[in-house]
């Protein structure tokens, strides 16, 4: 499964997945999208995940046409007297998940720096590499990542300078990065979703502290539950949200790192 992420397809379908599914409302201007489907494709030349990742080589307004024009697919314009809304009916969200879930691994490192970034507003280097240093053997598990601890150093730091600083969001100082400008949020790749994931660990850690000798099978049960109330309580279409196979495999993690 690292091998098959390592050549990951990325296509118009799951880049504009990505960008509709990070909004709140599943809905973009026209050009926020095509703004958005920018700065994914700019992210993925410059920092590439792997040298084996297939790219479009079309232009965003080429991709975001493309879909239009398929078939029940649920992405649709509306019109207003400010302009044109790309919007992707609820209907269709958890179909859509599936094409953006092809190539979340892509975004996984960026949108964890960005949430880190946005939180702290400014932050020591070795503060950041050392916070996701901590949460990163489990992301590994869950989305099959590739990176071996130098390779992530490396990974994360070509994230901040490269991309983030090219934009002008960002000021890299001698031993920290300093938040400039809050449109730093507005390019923070998928940042939304990757938030799910961090709160799919902390509704089993929470469980954790409380319940200390909790079984492995009522753990996965009771985060289960909590996760399934939650999605209905804040919209969350991903069903990967509440599976407890995910649970389970974060078990395995917690137990392999002797932190059970």
């Amino acid at each position: 499964m690292i091998n098959i992420n390592k050549a990951a397809a990325v296509n118009s379908m799951n880049l504009v997945g990505t960008a509709l599914l990070s909004s709140r409302q599943r809905a973009l201007s026209r050009e926020q999208l095509l703004e958005q489907l920018s700065s994914y494709q700019q992210l993925l030349q410059n920092v590439p995940y792997s040298t084996d990742v297939v790219l479009p080589n079309v232009t965003p307004q080429a991709m975001l046409e493309h879909v239009l024009a398929l078939d029940r697919i649920g992405v649709l314009i509306e019109k207003d007297n400010f302009g044109e809304i790309v919007r992707l009916e609820r209907s269709s969200a958890v179909l859509m998940t599936y094409y953006r879930n092809n190539i979340q691994h892509l975004f996984v490192l960026p949108s964890l720096v960005a949430s880190i970034i946005l939180h702290y507003e400014a932050i020591q280097k070795d503060l950041l590499l050392d916070a996701i240093r901590k949460i990163y053997p489990f992301l590994q598990g869950e989305l099959f990542l590739h990176f071996n601890e130098d390779e992530l150093n490396v990974q994360i730091h070509q994230i901040s300078l490269m991309n983030l600083h090219a934009k002008a969001l960002l000021i890299q100082m001698i031993t920290s990065y300093l938040l400039i400008n809050q449109k730093y949020e507005f390019y923070s790749f998928g940042l939304r979703e990757r938030r799910e994931i961090l709160q799919r660990y902390y509704i089993t850690v929470t469980i954790l502290q409380k319940q200390p000798a909790i079984s492995r099978a009522e753990l996965e049960k009771e985060s289960q539950l909590v996760a399934q109330r939650l999605s209905v309580l804040h919209g969350i279409n991903a069903p990967e949200f509440f599976d407890k196979a995910v649970f389970f495999k974060l078990y395995c993690k917690l137990e392999r790192a002797t932190l059970l």
